[in-house]
């Protein structure tokens, strides 16, 4: 979410995907954990897949800011690096297990 209305839910769905992985990070978990209803994440958010979508929207966000400060490139540059990140596992694995026709 661009709004900032959501950025209570994103911070607490990345503490709790620190704690317990993707499949912890649930509606329920974190408006107990924020001490309020899972209506206010509705409010917010369509569902549990919008969250996770704002999760990674922002972390991408953070990394293209951070590549753009720790090197100075330019912002385009730096968000094709910030892509790397997210297809180097891929990569592997799909090294690691070649699908042959």
């Amino acid at each position: 979410m661009t709004d900032g209305k959501g950025d209570s839910w994103i911070e607490a769905g990345f503490a709790e995907l620190a704690r317990s992985g993707v499949d912890g990070v649930r509606v329920e978990v974190l408006a107990k954990n924020l001490g309020v209803t899972k209506g206010g994440f509705y409010r917010r958010f369509k569902d549990r897949a919008a969250l996770l979508d704002a999760m990674l929207q922002s972390w991408r966000a953070g990394r293209i800011a951070a590549i753009e400060k720790q090197t100075g490139l330019d912002p385009a540059i730096a968000f094709a690096f910030s892509h790397l990140a997210l297809i180097r596992p891929v990569i592997r694995y799909r090294i690691a297990n070649p699908v042959h026709p």
